[in-house]
């Protein structure tokens, strides 16, 4: 049964995700180009900014590129909240909740299509910088292949640790960023009316309270990892990333247990 829901869930969800995606695969060649023809000096009226030289053009295309994938993700974070709340909280809930499955099996499907898209939107992102680079810079394909070539043959273990780290840094991160849309969501059906501004309350007084506690517990920790071993940068930078990936773990579970008690022991559907 939950190979039906995981594929239910893709394909219901498919059409919801295709025009963000398909938005940055058209508009990365557009700001790409405009950051090339900025670069080469057209648009030619310059502003002093720090020293540097920037034309329009180029100051353009790359605010514009930042927003397009800062939107990527978070249109892809309002669409899995968005499926999500109709989903369990709505009056669709009543055809959801008459599946012959456990809460917790639908539940681990809606998060595990919502982490398949999150990576996908970073794969996309990843390769959209990619085009970019070999459009807007004077690198081609060429040289930016070798130099990846490059750095595959050369990678020692620290590197690669680093890199294995980061990408569980991203992975780890993105579960609890979800799971904290689904707790968040599901805390405001505790309550009989204004669920859906209060669930939004809840996830801006978690994300601030969440910001306070990550400071407190992550940077002292950096801090006197820095000072203790100042002849081994990677250290710290690996203690960072680990701490990182036990913090976003421990978030992620919490998350998740909280949010499959209410649906279990609290569901109200209006």
């Amino acid at each position: 049964m939950l190979g039906k829901l995981i594929k239910h869930e893709f394909k219901d969800t498919i059409r919801l995700f295709w025009p963000i995606f398909s938005l940055i695969v058209v508009l990365t060649p557009l700001f790409a180009f405009l950051m090339k023809l900025g670069m080469n000096g057209i648009f030619f009226n310059y502003e002093e900014q720090n020293g540097l030289n920037l034309t329009y053009a180029l100051q353009g295309g790359l605010i514009g590129y930042y927003l397009l994938l800062v939107g990527l993700f978070l249109g892809c974070q309002i669409m899995m909240a968005l499926r999500f709340y109709r989903t369990i909280a709505t009056n669709e809930a009543y055809l959801t909740f008459t599946l012959p499955t456990s809460m917790g099996k639908i539940l681990f499907s809606k998060w595990l299509i919502a982490m398949l898209y999150y990576i996908v939107s970073g794969i996309l992102a990843f390769f959209s910088i990619l085009f970019t680079v070999i459009v807007a810079t004077p690198a081609t394909f060429k040289e930016i292949v070798q130099t990846f070539e490059d750095l595959i043959l050369n990678i020692d273990i620290d590197s690669f640790s680093l890199l294995s780290l980061a990408a569980l840094v991203f992975i780890v991160s993105g579960a609890a960023k979800i799971l904290q849309f689904y707790v968040c969501i599901m805390l405001g059906q505790l309550f009989r009316s204004h669920r859906a501004i209060i669930s939004i309350g809840f996830y801006i007084a978690l994300s601030v309270i969440l910001q306070i506690v990550s400071s407190l517990v992550l940077l002292p920790v950096i801090y006197f990892n820095f000072f203790d071993n100042l002849s081994s940068s990677n250290y710290v930078i690996h203690s960072f990333l680990l701490l990182l990936i036990l913090f976003n773990a421990v978030l992620a579970g919490g998350f998740y247990f909280t949010t499959y008690l209410i649906m279990r022991k609290r569901l109200n559907v209006r």
